[in-house]
């Protein structure tokens, strides 16, 4: 989950797009419980490329899924594009069953919760299977008000 307003949030749950008065103003590629189990192979890194108006910056995630920690950890990046483009992509969701998303929320929230560009999320109906796969890409790209995911693989 990548905020764009200040304050952060309380709210440890992903919330299905849009969900007025808990967390807004977002992009999400893999919104889910994840967590930090080995520091120097783990982590979330940022990175800004080009110059304007053509800046872009990418933020990679390698995270492990803190109910299997047993598998390898999810590897993902989530890109925001000058000019409001967001990209999803997926390397690695490891061996984990909700590494295909089937519990995680993917989207973008305005910054006041009521709309959005939902992709994905169904964690009150396990074990529905999700849309996440190694090699896919999400791109949501503005379409006057609102943001429209586009599937690449």
């Amino acid at each position: 989950l990548v905020m764009f307003n200040s304050g952060g949030t309380t709210d440890y749950k992903n919330d299905p797009i849009p969900t007025p008065g808990t967390v807004d103003n977002y992009a999400s590629c893999f919104w889910d419980d994840q967590i930090i189990t080995d520091t120097v192979k783990q982590g979330i890194w940022s990175e800004t490329f080009g110059s304007a108006p053509n800046r872009y910056t990418v933020i990679t995630f390698k995270l492990q899924d803190m109910n299997q920690k047993v598998t390898q950890p999810y590897r993902y990046q989530l890109i925001l594009y000058e000019g409001g483009r967001i990209k999803c992509q997926y390397a690695q969701m490891s061996t984990s069953i909700y590494g295909d998303g089937r519990s995680a929320t993917v989207g973008l929230a305005d910054r006041y919760g009521i709309s959005g560009g939902h992709n994905f999320t169904d964690r009150r109906h396990p074990p529905v299977i999700g849309p996440i796969q190694n090699g896919l890409a999400i791109d949501f790209k503005r379409m006057s008000a609102i943001f429209m995911p586009v599937l690449k693989r």
